[in-house]
């Protein structure tokens, strides 16, 4: 299944919650969208919710690089729900967050880290 970013109504969410919720080897994230008020709010959250190793989002440059580096996942296959999309966040906010995975993160996991594994001679 290719990696991408799709938005859907919750009650089709609340539909296959619970096969989401458990399946084995997946990693969930679930995020309340009335706690992002700016992008950085969505980048702490990212970072509790996936335990990366920083105390707090000092850039998002670091943040994004955390991001792209998910080796201690051990799920694998990752889902990132965000209720309250469209009612709570800054449209600014919105689009920033879309453009992170789909331009950012989701070609990274997608394309490069096969790039990167390869280079290093592991196959």
């Amino acid at each position: 299944m290719k990696n991408q970013v799709i938005q859907i109504q919750t009650k089709e969410f609340e539909g296959i919650k619970p096969n989401i919720l458990n399946k084995d080897k997946l990693k969930v994230a679930i995020l309340n969208g009335e706690k992002i008020h700016a992008i950085e709010d969505f980048a702490s959250l990212m970072v509790e919710e996936f335990d990366l190793p920083m105390d707090n989002v000092r850039s998002l440059d670091a943040f994004l690089d955390w991001m792209c580096d998910l080796e201690w996942i051990h799920e694998q296959e990752i889902v990132v729900v965000i209720y309250n999309f469209d009612n709570c966040i800054e449209d600014s906010v919105k689009k920033e967050i879309i453009k992170m995975f789909g331009q950012i993160i989701l070609p990274f996991l997608e394309k490069e880290v096969e790039e990167v594994v390869k280079v290093a001679g592991i196959t």
